[in-house]
Protein backbone atom coordinates (compact mmCIF):
# COMPACT_ATOMS: atom_id res chain seq x y z
CA UNK A 1 0.00 0.00 0.00
CA UNK A 2 1.36 3.61 -0.30
CA UNK A 3 -0.19 7.01 0.03
CA UNK A 4 -0.61 9.63 -2.74
CA UNK A 5 -1.38 13.23 -0.84
CA UNK A 6 -2.59 16.14 -2.82
CA UNK A 7 -2.43 19.49 -1.58
CA UNK A 8 -4.47 22.75 -1.77
CA UNK A 9 -4.27 25.39 -4.77
CA UNK A 10 -2.08 27.98 -3.82
CA UNK A 11 0.57 25.60 -1.65
CA UNK A 12 3.52 25.93 -3.61
CA UNK A 13 6.45 23.12 -2.80
CA UNK A 14 3.06 21.48 -1.31
CA UNK A 15 4.92 18.33 0.23
CA UNK A 16 5.65 20.55 2.95
CA UNK A 17 1.99 20.12 3.30
CA UNK A 18 1.87 16.80 3.91
CA UNK A 19 5.44 16.23 5.40
CA UNK A 20 4.88 15.23 9.13
CA UNK A 21 1.88 12.71 8.09
CA UNK A 22 4.18 11.06 5.58
CA UNK A 23 7.15 10.75 7.93
CA UNK A 24 4.84 8.72 10.36
CA UNK A 25 3.78 6.95 7.48
CA UNK A 26 7.32 6.20 6.30
CA UNK A 27 8.18 4.76 10.19
CA UNK A 28 5.13 2.03 9.63
CA UNK A 29 6.58 0.95 6.33
CA UNK A 30 4.22 3.12 4.10
CA UNK A 31 5.74 5.01 1.46
CA UNK A 32 4.17 8.20 0.45
CA UNK A 33 4.54 10.85 -2.82
CA UNK A 34 3.01 14.48 -3.16
CA UNK A 35 2.82 15.32 -6.80
CA UNK A 36 3.54 18.44 -8.34
CA UNK A 37 0.66 20.22 -9.19
CA UNK A 38 1.27 22.95 -12.04
CA UNK A 39 -1.10 25.30 -11.57
CA UNK A 40 0.47 26.14 -8.38
CA UNK A 41 3.40 27.05 -10.18
CA UNK A 42 5.40 23.70 -9.07
CA UNK A 43 6.86 22.20 -12.24
CA UNK A 44 8.62 25.38 -13.65
CA UNK A 45 5.37 27.06 -15.55
CA UNK A 46 3.95 30.47 -13.69
CA UNK A 47 0.52 29.47 -12.29
CA UNK A 48 -2.37 32.21 -12.36
CA UNK A 49 -4.27 33.30 -15.56
CA UNK A 50 -2.98 32.05 -18.56
CA UNK A 51 -0.92 29.17 -17.06
CA UNK A 52 -1.71 26.00 -16.14
CA UNK A 53 -5.15 25.09 -14.63
CA UNK A 54 -7.20 22.28 -13.85
CA UNK A 55 -6.40 19.94 -16.81
CA UNK A 56 -2.50 19.81 -16.26
CA UNK A 57 -3.37 19.28 -12.21
CA UNK A 58 -5.26 16.43 -12.96
CA UNK A 59 -2.33 14.87 -15.21
CA UNK A 60 0.08 15.35 -12.49
CA UNK A 61 -1.93 13.30 -10.09
CA UNK A 62 -3.52 10.80 -12.55
CA UNK A 63 0.31 9.91 -13.40
CA UNK A 64 1.21 9.83 -9.85
CA UNK A 65 -1.66 7.05 -8.67
CA UNK A 66 -0.94 5.56 -11.98
CA UNK A 67 3.07 4.98 -11.06
CA UNK A 68 2.52 2.11 -9.16
CA UNK A 69 0.46 -1.59 -8.95
CA UNK A 70 0.21 -1.36 -5.23
CA UNK A 71 -3.06 -0.57 -3.92
CA UNK A 72 -2.96 3.66 -3.10
CA UNK A 73 -5.08 5.68 -0.69
CA UNK A 74 -5.33 9.22 -2.28
CA UNK A 75 -5.74 11.95 0.36
CA UNK A 76 -6.49 15.53 -0.46
CA UNK A 77 -7.16 18.88 1.37
CA UNK A 78 -9.67 21.44 -0.12
CA UNK A 79 -8.61 22.54 -4.08
CA UNK A 80 -7.41 18.42 -4.02
CA UNK A 81 -10.67 17.07 -2.44
CA UNK A 82 -13.00 19.19 -3.43
CA UNK A 83 -16.13 17.55 -5.89
CA UNK A 84 -15.63 18.30 -8.51
CA UNK A 85 -12.03 19.13 -8.63
CA UNK A 86 -8.89 17.51 -8.87
CA UNK A 87 -9.16 14.25 -6.96
CA UNK A 88 -12.39 13.57 -8.05
CA UNK A 89 -11.47 13.74 -11.65
CA UNK A 90 -7.86 12.32 -11.86
CA UNK A 91 -8.89 9.37 -9.01
CA UNK A 92 -11.86 7.91 -12.98
CA UNK A 93 -10.71 4.98 -13.99
CA UNK A 94 -7.36 4.50 -11.94
CA UNK A 95 -7.99 0.99 -10.35
CA UNK A 96 -6.94 -0.13 -6.35
CA UNK A 97 -7.04 3.03 -5.68
CA UNK A 98 -9.56 4.75 -2.56
CA UNK A 99 -9.92 8.49 -2.09
CA UNK A 100 -10.34 10.45 0.76
CA UNK A 101 -10.98 14.18 1.18
CA UNK A 102 -10.44 16.30 3.65
CA UNK A 103 -11.69 19.52 4.04
CA UNK A 104 -10.95 22.78 6.05
CA UNK A 105 -13.82 24.55 8.27
CA UNK A 106 -13.09 27.82 9.63
CA UNK A 107 -15.34 29.66 12.02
Amino acid sequence: MRVVFVHGACVRNGSWWWHRTAELLQEQGVPSMVPALPSCGEVGLPGGVGGPGLPEDVAAVRQALQAGDEPTIAVAHSYGGNPPGLMTTAIRGVPLTTAIGLRTLLG
